[in-house]
């Protein structure tokens, strides 16, 4: 090729950079085309024209070279710990394969040529636009992170994040980022020095951050420390944190990471340290997420107990068996820990959290809810929403905030405990007897046959109704026991058959409204015999099945469910009830 076309084709590409690169606007004392002899031949017959990109770098240009146009990395860019950017550039262009090629690469150079040749002034002038138009973006988003890998060798020296109070209480919960953990001067104690996760458990650390979705937090257990107003002592959660400070210094993240000051003495602690640090060498060198930096340091999360004071004892007494992977303290941990603090004696505080813990253990691959999820966080609590009329308001951290301690006046004794289900909750060990008491009744009431009865009729179909139907049960068996529950099943049913027959959808809420504003609790709580209940709420079931014009199956469905759980109880004695069920079913 005669190198007597460069210079005036080099000019032309000047006057027309803007059109090729936009950017150019905005660095204008950048010199956006360089035109190039090739330095390996001593005559320079052959030559190439430099387009740089975006980003601030010589080392990635598009180029005229040889009649083809092309997007070059070199220098540094061709290392591998670029490896992970150029295959998600090479992935993010995918879709223009018909248009573009990449070359086998070498030691010096990664191209990328637009297949067709060039064909004038005009043409390359097109083809450079182009080019620019397909990388240009996706380069500047690719490398201009600080993401690349870091080698896990070698000592590290970075500055202790400086020492500031979470909390003045005894114990305190903080729900905390990965950053605002490594934020804080962590340490770990001379007793805890030694870490020895494997290869297993690293890789399930590593598959369980890459399942992180941009944007949802994902919380990965709990971590105990204590606050030894200097500095915060691990002391549950080293394995993790250990482990997740290598990831993020690979990751090249530049942010506080303070257990890289820690040292080791142990010798099987610094083999496995040893043995993380190759692990982890070769995932993040396989890893295909440019992303996963950026994710782990937003949606990452932990429930951070902190303990003031020396008692280690209290830190496991107040939460045990909490740091399973990926899950997050549950309102059941943060109620038991909100009353363990109004509990002076230690002792006392050992025993309700361990009679706690067996209380609220859910059995091994089981799908059933813990009975005390049934009981309080079921029954109970929505009885505590209907008997005040309150709307049910089953979000967030509902099941803490309905069983927090209430507020007192503080020269005002509490007293009168009578395990009402409506009553006050008084922090302590009034909270842990009020929750096993009504958890006993529970699991007497389920074993009736009235309440199996009603679960087996209305499986699966009608949940709302028989949930509602067994929570206004419970609350009768709370107050007169099985005295007539029949009874009281086919009254309750009733009223909340009007609302099943009238509507062709029943929304969840609209069932909890009409449930409110039947007042069966109210007349279970009013009453002082089941003959006064069973008469105010015959009184008021005014219509039945007849009553309506039913075309739908599910409606139809709902009448089919109460003839049969009705026609198999043969232990009604009530005239009037028998009389309704002859005539209804």
């Amino acid at each position: 090729m005669n190198p007597n076309i460069y210079p005036p084709l080099a000019e032309e590409l000047k006057r027309n950079i803007v059109k090729i690169q936009p950017a150019a606007e905005i660095q204008p004392s950048r010199q956006w085309v360089k035109i190039m002899p090739d330095w390996y031949n001593k005559r320079q017959y052959t030559k190439w024209i430099q387009i740089y990109t975006s980003l601030d770098t010589n080392w990635i240009h598009y180029e005229y070279y040889g009649g083809y146009v092309c997007l070059h990395l070199e220098g540094e860019y061709t290392d591998k710990k670029y490896a992970r950017q150029v295959r998600e550039l090479k992935l993010s262009v995918k879709e223009f394969e018909s248009e573009i090629k990449w070359l086998a690469p070498d030691s010096d150079c990664i191209s990328c040529i637009i297949r067709e040749e060039v064909n004038g002034t005009k043409d390359l002038i097109a083809k450079l636009a182009r080019l620019v138009e397909i990388f240009d973006e996706n380069i500047v988003n690719i490398f201009s992170k600080n993401t690349t890998f870091r080698e896990l060798k070698g000592e590290y020296d970075m500055a202790a994040p400086e020492y500031r109070s979470l909390s003045e209480e005894r114990v305190s919960i903080q729900n905390m980022g990965i950053t605002d953990v490594f934020d804080l001067p962590l340490t770990i104690p001379d007793y805890q020095r030694i870490y020895c996760w494997e290869n297993k458990q690293i890789e399930a650390l590593w598959e369980s951050l890459k399942e992180i979705q941009p944007n949802t937090p994902y919380h990965l257990g709990t971590l105990i420390m204590q606050d030894r107003n200097g500095s915060y002592e691990i002391v549950d959660g080293q394995q993790r944190l250990v482990t997740l400070s290598l990831i993020l210094w690979g990751l090249g993240y530049t942010g506080n990471i303070p257990l890289l000051n820690q040292r080791f003495k142990d010798s099987d602690a610094i083999k496995h340290v040893r043995n993380s640090k190759a692990v982890l060498t070769t995932l993040i060198r396989d890893l295909r997420n440019n992303q996963l930096l950026a994710t782990i340091l937003e949606s990452l999360k932990f429930s951070v107990i902190v303990i003031k004071g020396n008692n280690l004892d209290l830190a496991y007494t107040f939460f045990s068996n909490t740091n399973s992977k990926g899950v997050k303290l549950s309102d059941y941990d943060l109620l038991k820990a909100h009353h363990l603090r109004y509990i002076s004696s230690e002792p006392q505080a050992r025993h309700l959290a361990n009679s706690w813990s067996r209380l609220t253990q859910k059995k091994e691959d089981s799908k059933e809810n813990m009975e005390v999820e049934n009981s309080l966080g079921n029954h109970v609590y929505r009885l505590r929403r209907l008997i005040r009329k309150d709307n049910f308001n089953e979000y967030g951290h509902y099941i803490r905030d309905e069983f927090q301690a209430s507020p007192i006046m503080s020269d005002v004794p509490p007293f009168g405990e009578r395990f009402d289900y409506y009553e006050p909750i008084q922090g302590g060990p009034h909270f842990f007897a009020f929750v096993e008491h009504f958890n006993e009744h529970y699991k007497s009431f389920i074993k009736l046959p009235q309440v199996i009865k009603l679960r087996d009729h209305f499986i699966n179909r009608h949940r709302v109704y028989e949930e509602m139907a067994e929570t206004m049960l419970f609350a009768y068996y709370l107050k007169f026991q099985s005295q007539y529950l029949s009874e009281a099943l086919f009254c309750i049913l009733s009223k909340l058959a009007e609302h099943r027959y009238s509507k062709v959808r029943a929304l969840e809420n609209q069932v909890q409204r009409y449930a409110i504003d039947s007042n069966i609790v109210q007349h279970i709580q009013f009453s002082t015999s089941p003959t006064f209940f069973l008469a105010a709420v015959l009184k008021e079931i005014q219509t039945g099945i007849m009553d309506y014009d039913i075309t739908d199956g599910i409606r139809w469905n709902f009448y089919k469910k109460m003839c049969g759980l009705f026609s198999s109880m043969n232990d009604i004695t009530v005239t009037e009830i028998q009389k309704r069920i002859e005539n209804e079913f």
